[in-house]
């Protein structure tokens, strides 16, 4: 049941136009910057476990997805910083830390989420062989 390359091609495009989007803004919150993070970690997993089938390969995909998540989320606003050019950090260093810092909360979420979709997928594949 893997999803064809197409569908992650667009995924991507869309990712794409939303960073094109989001670049000059100026924010006041990491929020856009963590979500565009968290969907860049979600399509690198989803074209690395795509040929796996569901186990705990997707716990742990997830939980390097959800680890990738704030240190994305802090490159992807120094880039942004930098390519203001205002000489000054558009987020403070503070926002940046607490960002960091939330690393392991993040994956431990990604590990979550990747260990409960495995195991809704091994459930369904297992209830629709049943009914075969």
């Amino acid at each position: 049941m893997a999803p064809d390359g197409r569908a992650r091609r667009s995924a991507g495009l869309v990712w794409g136009l939303a960073l094109l989007l989001w670049l000059p803004q100026e924010d006041q919150t990491p929020r856009a910057a963590v979500m565009l993070a968290a969907a860049a970690a979600g399509l690198g997993l989803w074209r690395g476990l795509a040929s796996r089938p569901p186990g705990w390969a997707w716990a742990g995909g997830g939980a390097m997805a959800g680890l990738a998540v704030a240190p994305l989320a802090v490159a992807l606003i120094l880039v942004k910083s930098g390519l203001h050019a205002h000489g000054f950090l558009e987020l403070g260093p503070r926002v940046l830390l607490a960002l960091l810092l939330a690393t392991p909360g993040w994956g431990l979420g990604g590990a979550l989420a990747g260990g409960l979709a495995a195991i809704f997928f091994l459930q369904r594949r297992s209830f629709a062989g049943g009914q075969e």
